[in-house]
C-alpha cells in the first residue's frame, strides 16, 4: 500500500493557523476511512522552523523518510495553509514515481511592493509556479508564471514547498549527487542573491534529471498578512462587479 508522511514546518513557538489545524484535522479523518496511507506513513511530524532553520528542517525531514521510514512518498504542508481533505489523494493521483515524482498544489504567494507611508505596504499576490528564463543579454533564472491553465497538471521549472509532495527517489538521487542537502539555499550564480530553500530544491531536482509539476487543480490557501485601504476596497469592489455583471 502506498504510504506517505506528513511533515509540517511550524513556528518556533509551536502556534499554528486555525485553516491549517481544520485542515490537517479533516484531512486525517479522511484518510482514516479511505486508504489510510498518511496515517501508515508515520505522520504527521511537526518540526519548529525559524526562518533561519527552515532549510535545517526540511532536510530532516528528507533524512527522517529515507533513513528512519520506509514510506514511499514525503509530503510537505506547511502550518499557514489551508486545504482539501483530500488534496493529497487528488496529488498522488497525478504523480508517478519515474514520470511526475514531484508534484505541488496550487499555492500563492504575496510581494510586498511598496510603503503605503502609514506603516504598511502594498501588497501583491503571486502563484508559486516558476519558469526558467533565458533572457536576451545571457543571463538566466527562475522567472513567475503569473498565467496558468487552472485544473491541469502543467510542468514546471520550480515551486514552493508549502504543499509539496515528492517520492523518495527523488531524494535518494539527490543524496547520491548532492549528499543530505536537499534544501539548502544555493546561489545561481556568484554574488547573486540566495534561493530560497524551496527553489533550491527544485534546481537539484533537475540536475539530476527529474521533472516537477505544479497540479492547479490542487488549490489551497496561505494565510498572509494585508493591508486593506482604500486603494484595496476600491479595486476589490471593480472585480466584485465584474463578477457580478459576468
Amino acid at each position: 500500500m502506498t504510504s506517505v508522511l506528513v511533515a509540517t514546518l511550524t513556528p518556533p513557538d509551536g502556534l499554528c493557523s486555525v485553516s491549517f489545524t481544520e485542515s490537517m484535522l479533516r484531512m486525517m479523518l479522511f484518510d482514516a476511512t479511505k486508504d489510510g496511507m498518511l496515517i501508515g506513513g508515520g505522520g504527521p511530524m511537526f518540526l519548529p522552523a525559524s526562518p533561519n532553520t527552515i532549510s535545517k528542517m526540511r532536510n530532516h525531514a528528507a533524512t527522517y523518510l529515507l533513513d528512519d521510514t520506509a514510506a514511499e512518498w514525503l509530503l510537505f504542508i506547511d502550518s499557514d495553509m489551508g486545504f482539501s481533505e483530500d488534496a493529497p489523494y487528488q496529488l498522488l493521483a497525478a504523480a508517478d514515481p519515474e514520470t511526475a515524482p514531484v508534484v505541488g498544489a496550487l499555492c500563492f504567494g504575496m510581494f510586498k511592493t511598496v510603503t503605503d507611508e502609514r506603516g504598511g505596504w502594498k501588497t501583491k499576490p503571486f502563484p508559486t509556479i516558476y519558469d526558467w528564463d533565458e533572457a536576451d543579454d545571457g543571463t538566466s533564472g527562475f522567472k513567475l508564471r503569473y498565467d496558468y491553465t487552472p485544473a491541469v497538471v502543467t510542468r514546471v521549472a520550480a515551486t514552493g514547498a508549502a504543499f509539496l509532495l515528492i517520492h523518495r527517489s527523488v531524494l535518494e538521487k539527490v543524496r547520491e549527487i548532492s549528499g543530505d542537502t536537499w534544501f539548502d539555499r544555493a546561489r545561481i550564480r556568484e554574488g547573486e542573491e540566495m534561493m530560497g530553500e524551496d527553489i533550491a530544491f527544485c534546481a537539484r531536482v533537475a540536475s539530476v534529471g527529474l521533472p516537477v509539476f505544479v497540479h492547479a487543480g490542487v488549490p489551497t490557501s496561505h494565510l498572509k498578512p494585508v493591508w486593506v485601504d482604500e486603494e484595496y476596497y476600491r479595486n476589490a469592489r471593480l472585480i466584485h462587479e465584474l463578477t457580478d455583471a459576468s
